[in-house]
């Protein structure tokens, strides 16, 4: 349970949102998306806010009897976005990796025209190589103005290209 909580999202390019399991991350990520109300307080939003991605919610909504391919062509995404996937464009999803997944998500949200962008532990289920990259390429799409809000435990990643924290704390004692 979120209480007490005060901060200003948005004001850089990249906002990572830190702590340890169960600190809330993930709910305050879905109350920013308005997937969940809250009981007190409020939030306020920039003006340029609008309805945005959250890679959790998209990357996994796909057809696992069809390749992925197929779920291009049924949910319009372009696989080749930032990471290759020209590999496994022919297997069908229920054969993929949870990397392959990630990567399969990852594509669809950074691929998007929308100016905020989401993410939820985004990095989980990739390889170093790959984790990397994504850093770079979340680098390059800050130049152009989107905003990046990111969840994650691995925040030393982000360590050289970050410019604000939030950081949770999980209070025990209830």
């Amino acid at each position: 349970m979120l209480s007490n909580i005060s901060c200003e999202l948005g004001l850089s390019y990249l906002t990572l949102i830190t702590g340890n399991n169960g600190s809330g991350k993930s709910t305050l990520l879905k109350i920013i998306q308005k997937e969940v109300t809250i009981d007190q307080g409020s939030i306020t939003f920039p003006n340029d806010f609008s309805e945005n991605y959250f890679s959790d919610s998209l990357g996994y909504a796909l057809y696992g009897q069809l390749t992925v391919s197929e779920n291009q062509n049924v949910f319009n995404f372009d696989s080749s976005s930032f990471f290759s996937l020209k590999q496994i464009l022919k297997k069908k999803v229920s054969n993929l990796s949870s990397g392959e997944l990630q990567k399969i998500a990852l594509n669809r949200v950074l691929g998007s025209d929308k100016k905020w962008l989401f993410f939820d532990e985004p990095t989980s289920h990739l390889d170093h190589t790959a984790k990397l990259d994504f850093v770079r390429f979340l680098e390059q799409i800050s130049k152009i103005g989107k905003k990046i809000i990111l969840a994650t435990h691995e925040s030393e990643l982000f360590s050289n290209f970050h410019s604000s924290t939030v950081t949770l704390g999980r209070n025990d004692e209830d």
